[in-house]
């Protein structure tokens, strides 16, 4: 709501209409944050970031197609960009087009072999890479590239995306009790992008435990509540004492 009255204040101003974007994104009202999104677009036409918003949105929707409009969108306005050839790599793996997340991997690895997608991820490069290596049944360097990939993350204490991905070189090593139980740490740091976790291949493992599924469901349930929320104070007048400052979640030391 504060975002959106400060773009309704300032409305030749980007920055409150890209903040109601990406707080609409996060809440799955992709019809807002489309909407906030291009009207970013309208005032600023070359900037990179409402195409990779919108990009995000329509990978989340499986709308393939849509996804990669944007994503040569975004390539005429300024080629070779990491964020965007992130998230051409999320589509490919999200699609099932292995091979081409594979090279999309790579070529990042390249670029930052340390490279975690904080932006719309969760995902490390060298774990995509490690699960696509494992699934073309290349054990050697699959699992070369999963250790590599827990070594960025374990004793140190991490946010969200970094205990997402922990959780998914977890599944895919099929270390199945780990990985939930990292995943649900992930959630009380403030991970709440059920639509990715529903896509992400790296957790086929665990698509048929109860416990994931209603993970799922439950995160599910709590972005929607967070909606309704935002919705309902969004019809009065915007006060303070209706907002009050939450400690932020806390980062755990993964083990």
């Amino acid at each position: 709501p504060w975002a959106r009255a400060a773009a309704q204040l300032q409305p030749s101003k980007i920055q409150g209409w890209h903040a109601a974007a990406e707080a609409s994104a996060e809440l799955c009202d992709d019809q807002a944050a489309e909407e906030y999104y291009r009207r970013c677009m309208e005032l600023r036409p070359a900037w990179m970031s409402p195409y990779c918003g919108l990009m995000r949105i329509h990978l989340l929707q499986q709308d393939f197609a849509r996804a990669r409009q944007d994503f040569t969108k975004a390539e005429s306005i300024q080629a070779g960009l990491l964020l965007p050839q992130t998230l051409l790599a999320q589509l490919e793996l999200f699609s099932g087009k292995y091979e081409a997340a594979e090279a999309c991997y790579r070529k990042l690895l390249v670029l930052n072999r340390k490279g975690l997608a904080r932006y719309y991820g969760g995902i490390s490069y060298l774990s995509a890479l490690g699960f696509l290596r494992l699934r073309a049944g290349d054990a050697v360097e699959g699992n070369e590239l999963l250790s590599e990939a827990e070594t960025l993350h374990t004793g140190v204490a991490e946010g969200s995306e970094e205990i997402y991905d922990l959780a998914a070189i977890k599944a895919v090593q099929n270390r199945k009790e780990e990985a939930i139980l990292l995943l649900e740490q992930a959630i009380h740091s403030g991970w709440n992008d059920w639509r990715a976790t529903s896509l992400d291949p790296r957790f086929t493992s665990l698509r048929g435990e109860l416990r994931f599924g209603q993970m799922l469901d439950d995160l599910k349930a709590h972005v929607a509540e967070m909606r309704r929320e935002a919705a309902a104070l969004s019809s009065k007048s915007l006060e303070l004492a209706d907002y009050p400052v939450r400690p932020p979640a806390r980062s755990r030391k993964v083990q």
